[in-house]
């Protein structure tokens, strides 16, 4: 952990706490995640959202060409390029684009 940081995670609110990071840091993490799909052909991305920031990264994930629940790992990178990522954190958000559940199981970060 960063000198100061308690955590990166807030489990009661399910939002990263960047405020203990300097600006131009860098996090990578990995989600572990199942999701079972309903449909086949169902594709999946994740993205980090901060409210009213243009720069929230998003990225595809996958195409699940089945019905089935898969464990998955995603990996995404992150740059505390601005006080207001540093000040609101994020919330990891998926998004299908058919029915499907996703279940969060793991969350693991790395600071640079």
């Amino acid at each position: 952990m960063p000198i100061g940081a308690n955590t990166l995670w807030n489990n009661e609110s399910k939002n990263f706490n960047f405020k203990a990071l300097k600006i131009g840091a860098k996090v990578d993490v990995r989600y572990d995640f199942t999701i079972t799909t309903y449909m086949n052909n169902t594709e999946v991305w994740a993205r980090l959202f901060v409210p009213d920031y243009s720069k929230s990264p998003i990225g595809y994930v996958s195409t699940l060409k089945y019905q089935y629940s898969y464990d998955m790992s995603y990996n995404q990178t992150i740059y505390i390029d601005a006080q207001r990522i540093k000040t609101l954190g994020g919330a990891i958000q998926f998004r299908a684009d058919n029915e499907s559940n996703i279940v969060l199981n793991g969350i693991y970060i790395a600071v640079c």
